[in-house]
């Protein structure tokens, strides 16, 4: 597309100039309208859905880990993929463009350019903005769940996150929240890709520091409403969180090891949870399980991490990420938050606490450690006069 080669080679102050708002115009409107046919192929699947296929889909994930649907979406018809890209490009214009963040941060309303109405064939559709386009994205990650095509969507479901990610870090999470939690968890639901699992924490670092995601994310569902059975088998009000870390955990036995950068991730967020909604922490901590699987995946990602360091130090591969992930000042603050808040909790569980006290050694052995579980301040000086004589 030529409206693509041009912003490639423009410059950052040129693309809010009168030339690249008309190719980002083109670009906006080529998108949402990949978007709409990707939408009506993925409807036209599912009205010819029988309830017996979606059991076998169902039957077939709980045996191989992943949908086992094929409609060859991306590799027969090529919209999944065109629509995908197109979002990608979207998505990291969103960062270098003030026109862009406008338009989703502004609902700015973007009218079709002529030159492309003669192609466009949406209904009394002449005009999208920002929330046309998300509300739009949503629909598509919705219908992928419905018809158990995750796994051969990986594409498309990694530009949506990417652009919900960009968004998120522009500050336009107060204008999508609604649309940009219902995401979250009809990404997690629909059971994606190992792949996607992990792209997730991108989106879980930049989100946690903002509170109502956090207590959306951590819903602390009754424990009848998720139950496992070797994998994921939950109802639709199950906990976001506890089903997201289940599937963590899933794909993290699948790698060899978790990449730097995701495990860096995923401290944060971990970290984040008690600094920007340290309540979640303590409220109905029996009513879910999440709090304990969030404490068993700081623990599984850490000593992962550490076995990985020992692994190539061992073995003379070494290399400086690993060496400044484990003496990196996030992973102490979890692991010292993790002893002062959820101790209890670790321990209940024998791989996880013995996980829990190699870690704490090696800190120890390297002079990383600061933990100090002992309470040393001073009384505060008191006026005799408060004192009330009983």
């Amino acid at each position: 597309m030529s409206s693509i080669y041009a912003l490639v080679n423009s410059s950052e102050s040129e693309l809010d100039l009168d030339e690249g708002v008309r190719h980002i115009d083109k670009l906006i409107w080529a998108t949402y309208v990949l978007l709409n046919s990707f939408n009506g192929l993925l409807n036209a699947i599912k009205l010819h859905l029988r309830t017996e296929d979606l059991l076998g889909a169902d039957s077939n994930y709980l045996k191989n880990h992943g949908s086992s649907f094929n409609h060859n979406i991306d590799s027969s018809c090529e919209i999944g993929k065109k629509a995908g890209v197109m979002l990608q490009f979207l998505s990291r214009l969103i960062s270098h463009s003030c026109y862009v963040r406008d338009y989703f941060y502004q609902e700015n309303i973007i009218r079709c350019p002529d030159s492309l109405s003669r192609l466009i064939r949406i209904q009394s559709c002449t005009n999208i903005t920002g929330k046309d386009m998300i509300e739009k994205v949503l629909k598509t990650v919705k219908l992928i769940g419905e018809i158990r095509v995750s796994d051969i969507t990986t594409n498309f479901l990694s530009s949506s996150i990417n652009l919900f990610v960009s968004l998120c870090k522009v500050g336009c999470y107060s204008v999508i929240e609604a649309a940009f939690c219902e995401f979250t968890k009809e990404t997690v639901f629909l059971r994606p890709s190992h792949d996607i699992i992990f792209q997730l924490t991108y989106l879980f670092k930049e989100a946690s520091l903002i509170p109502s995601f956090l207590e959306y994310l951590f819903n602390k569902a009754k424990a009848n409403s998720t139950n496992t059975k070797g994998v994921i088998y939950f109802s639709n009000d199950a906990c976001r969180f506890y089903i997201y870390a289940m599937q963590f955990e899933n794909a993290s036995n699948h790698v060899q090891c978790i990449p730097v950068e995701i495990t860096l991730n995923m401290l944060s967020f971990i970290y984040n949870t008690y600094k920007s909604a340290y309540w979640i922490h303590h409220i109905d901590i029996k009513g879910c399980d999440c709090l304990a699987q969030l404490y068993k995946l700081v623990m599984d990602i850490v000593f992962k991490a550490l076995d990985t360091y020992k692994d190539r130090t061992k073995s003379g591969r070494q290399r400086n990420e690993w060496i400044d992930l484990i003496k990196n000042k996030i992973t102490k603050h979890v692991i010292n938050l993790m002893t002062f808040h959820s101790y209890e909790l670790t321990e209940k569980y024998i791989t996880v606490l013995a996980e829990y006290k190699e870690v704490e050694k090696f800190f120890e052995d390297e002079g990383l450690s600061d933990v100090d579980s002992t309470v040393n301040e001073d009384m505060p000086d008191i006026d005799s006069a408060l004192f009330v004589d009983w």
